[in-house]
């Protein structure tokens, strides 16, 4: 609704100025309205001396159309319009004012550009026009008032009937948006006038954000902007001119509603004082339960413009209302009054209602402030000048310790119990009773790479925090409960970046390592939770996860190691105690050994869990992954595997010896472990991974990989053999795998039950057999099938002890020996009628 006024307004402002704009065939010389005005206040006294004997065309500097109708009653409640010259121009009305000090819901100076102009000029005794005025405040921001207003000069009662309807918009400081709908009511007289107003802010924009702030050792917040509903009445008296002076002296109320913050209700008085037609003072004095007792003062200045020919010109005269002639002022006649500004709130009414931030039991948060520099007591106002001094407060234990301004710090930091260190380089956000809450000036450096420094080495404390800064230098905790280290980047030329011994419950969180002295993070018996982890350069591991006697939980999402010298992810259980590791997210691990390497120790008789999903791997001389369980009376589980990826491996892709594959141990049966995706080198380049693809030595459980791709040299494609342990063990894989090896057989499976679908299996220049068999019952089936070259026989099975059918699709053999079948695919020894095997087609090519 207040968008349509404005458009509304608008409209009708355009259309006047460009019906003002259309020129007649002659201009007459203009009146001089300035000179007019000048010499008004001293014609007075004569005109009324002389007025019984004169006639108004003696008294008036130019013709009058008719006689004043100050001087003639007869005409009841007629207005009788009267023009200085033979001319009915439209008047406008300029103006600037400037206002300054505060008052009701502002607190600043203001300056504004006023424009009125007339709607119509058919009415005698009355004016339709638009109002419309631009606020430019002290802070530069702006806010405008665009006004249609009605005015009905009654004769008889010689007072002036008026309404009007405003269109509202401030823009505040914080970048807030106000839109509002104003309604005015007025009684004008030649002593006595009375205004009411109405201020109906957008009902659905009253309210807007405003930053929090610091007082103190106090965060201030919940400082929502708030457009308030309301009004205003006043009643003022008009004193008797002094030569050219009107004075005007105001007194009156006003309400208005916070929408649930606290209402304003007060009193207002205001005096004006005009000088001439020009020159305007005004002074209001207020006082209310919200805003308290404010003051502002201002001045205007305004000028009235005749637009006379060639400007079209209004069908009626239009100079009675807004000029006022001598013997009007004698004879009390206020038809001039029509014309004269509307008294209104220009600014909308904006409140915000601070509150001190608390935590959830209602105690206010303390904060000690960190300046670089500084030598004060912690306060906002007086900061400490180091980490150090505020972590020596007495209340630093229950404090958060905040460095507003960022800084470079040279220091070692000795935290203490409780303590929360935070820097303004991340957005940093505390809990308050409204829920988060963003610190001020926090988020210089989101992407950490401008965070404050320090440089010396952090020691951390039970339940603290440590976030925002460059460390140049180690973080360690021993023995400890509840420890996040967050939103930092750790250098370490010395030792291990981060290290947690025996830490129950530590968070850590968008983090970026690096050490050429040790490992990028030790978690040595702790308990932790890693989130967007980066580990750029480790001299050692890149992560390493060690337990023994205590169940400990680590889980790990979005981790990156760049580069480590030893293994990427290093897990070890050597103790009774269970550890469960879970990587998920999108993790990417670069390591000159084992990207993933999981081991179980001599000493061990807890449980290892591993959970290993989205993971893309690279070693340069080690393996993809690594889980060994052949060590110690525990049992080593994966409980899941998916979207594993291995580009590169000098010593094999995917190594499990001696695990077991259950998704839920705790169950006591066997639970389907169940992969979409198991990537193994690229078939585009077999030499990508070197040794076996996929080698499961000795495993247990349910293993299905929907689409398994397996691309390696000098190896096994698919190696298991669970012969050694005498495991039961059971593989499957779905549509779209497929095994190319060079260098080595394809399959070699040995014994298990299976239920296999590949698209291509391929084995070029094996120094033994392409596919190897033994002990297998389930079902194979391939859709296209290529040996080139085995030294041994191209496909070789044996000893099935229950049946197994194959089928190898369109095959293709190219022998080392002959063209015999029997002798290319062996099946002679130990099936019996369990084996069935095909081939949609076969083709066997000797030497």
């Amino acid at each position: 609704m207040l968008h349509r006024l404005l458009s509304i307004a608008t409209l009708l402002l355009v259309t006047v100025t460009a019906d003002l704009a259309v020129r007649a065939d002659d201009r007459a010389t203009p009146f001089d309205s300035d000179e007019w005005s000048e010499s008004r206040s001293a014609a007075v006294e004569q005109a009324v001396a002389e007025s019984s004997d004169e006639t108004d065309a003696q008294i008036l500097p130019v013709q009058a159309i008719v006689a004043s109708p100050a001087t003639d009653m007869s005409g009841g409640n007629a207005f009788e319009p009267w023009s200085f010259d033979e001319y009915t121009p439209f008047i406008q009305r300029f103006g600037i004012a400037h206002d300054a000090g505060d008052g009701i819901g502002f607190d600043q100076g203001f300056t504004t550009l006023e424009w009125m102009t007339p709607i119509t000029g058919d009415f005698d005794g009355s004016l339709l026009f638009a109002d419309g005025r631009v606020l430019i405040r002290n802070d530069a921001t702006v806010g405008a008032n665009i006004g249609i207003a009605y005015r009905w000069y009654d004769l008889g009662t010689n007072r002036i009937f008026g309404g009007n309807v405003f269109y509202d918009y401030r823009h505040s400081e914080y970048e807030n948006h106000f839109h509002q709908l104003g309604l005015g009511l007025e009684w004008l007289g030649e002593l006595v006038d009375l205004r009411a107003n109405a201020y109906i802010p957008d009902v659905d924009n009253v309210r807007g954000p405003v930053p929090n702030l610091f007082q103190g050792h106090r965060l201030i917040i919940n400082r929502d902007e708030v457009a308030m509903t309301g009004g205003d009445v006043e009643i003022g008296v008009r004193l008797p001119p002094i030569e050219s002076i009107q004075t005007e002296l105001f007194a009156g109320v006003y309400h208005f509603d916070g929408h649930a913050n606290d209402d304003a209700t007060g009193w207002r008085a205001r005096a004006q004082a005009q000088f001439g037609e020009r020159v305007t003072l005004d002074m209001s004095v207020q006082d209310d339960d919200l805003f308290g007792l404010t003051a502002s003062v201002g001045v205007a200045f305004r000028y009235l413009h005749r637009f006379l020919p060639p400007y079209t010109q209004a069908s009626r005269p239009m100079d009675p209302k807004f000029f006022r002639r001598p013997q009007d002022i004698a004879a009390g006649n206020i038809a001039s009054r029509l014309g004269e500004p509307i008294e209104r709130l220009q600014n909308i009414v904006l409140t915000s209602q601070p509150e001190v931030a608390t935590d959830a039991a209602g105690v206010p948060l303390n904060f000690l402030h960190v300046v670089e520099g500084a030598a004060g007591d912690g306060t906002f106002e007086t900061p400490y000048g180091t980490l150090s001094a505020a972590m020596a407060d007495g209340d630093a234990g229950t404090s958060i310790t905040y460095t507003p301004f960022g800084g470079a710090y040279i220091e070692d930091v000795t935290m203490v119990a409780g303590a929360t260190i935070l820097s303004n380089g991340p957005e940093q956000y505390v809990d308050t009773q409204f829920g988060p809450t963003l610190l001020p000036f926090s988020g210089a450096s989101t992407d950490l790479s401008m965070l404050p420094t320090l440089d010396g080495d952090v020691t951390l404390a039970d339940n603290t925090r440590f976030s925002g800064f460059d460390v140049t230098g180690g973080i360690a905790g021993s023995g400890l409960m509840d420890v996040t280290v967050d939103n930092s980047v750790v250098s370490n030329s010395l030792g291990d970046a981060i290290s947690l011994m025996t830490v129950d419950g530590a968070v850590l969180h968008n983090l970026m390592l690096s050490s050429t002295a040790g490992r990028g993070l030790l978690l040595d018996d702790t308990s932790a939770t890693l989130t967007d982890v980066t580990v750029s350069l480790a001299a050692d591991d890149g992560v390493e996860i060690t337990s023994a006697g205590v169940d400990r939980t680590v889980d790990i999402t979005n981790l990156s190691v760049d580069a480590a010298f030893t293994e990427g992810v290093d897990i070890n259980l050597d103790g009774a105690g269970d550890l469960t590791v879970s990587i998920d997210g999108t993790n990417t691990v670069t390591a000159a050994d084992n990207a993933i390497d999981a081991t179980l120790g001599a000493a061990s008789t807890g449980d290892l869990m591993l959970s290993l999903t989205g993971l893309t791997l690279a070693s340069t001389a080690g393996a993809g992954v690594n889980i060994d369980g052949t060590a110690g009376a525990g049992t080593a589980f994966v409980t899941a595997l998916d979207d594993v990826t291995i580009s590169q491996a000098a010593m094999g892709g995917f190594f499990v010896d001696t695990a077991t594959f259950d998704a839920d141990p705790t169950t006591g049966a066997i639970d389907l472990v169940s992969a979409s995706a198991v990537t193994i080198g690229d078939a585009a380049s077999t030499t990508d991974i070197m040794g076996d693809g996929l080698r499961l030595l000795d495993p247990t459980g349910e293993l299905n990989i929907d689409v398994l791709s397996i691309a390696n040299d000098t190896g096994t494609g698919l190696f298991v053999d669970t012969k050694g342990g005498g495991t039961t063990f059971t593989l499957s894989t779905g549509a779209g795998s497929s095994i190319t090896t060079t260098n080595g057989p394809a399959l070699s499976l040995d014994p298990l039950d299976i239920d296999l679908t590949l698209d291509l299996v391929k084995s070029d220049d094996s120094p033994t057999e392409g596919i190897f068999i033994d002990t297998v019952t389930g079902n194979m089936v391939i859709n296209t099938t290529t040996i080139n070259s085995a030294v041994g026989t191209a496909i070789l099975i044996q000893n099935t002890p229950a049946p197994l059918d194959i089928l190898f699709g369109d095959a293709s053999i190219l022998s080392t020996v002959n063209d015999d079948f029997n002798t290319n695919v062996d099946t002679s020894v130990g099936n019996g009628t369990n084996l069935t095997i095909d081939f949609t087609s076969l083709s066997i090519t000797g030497p």
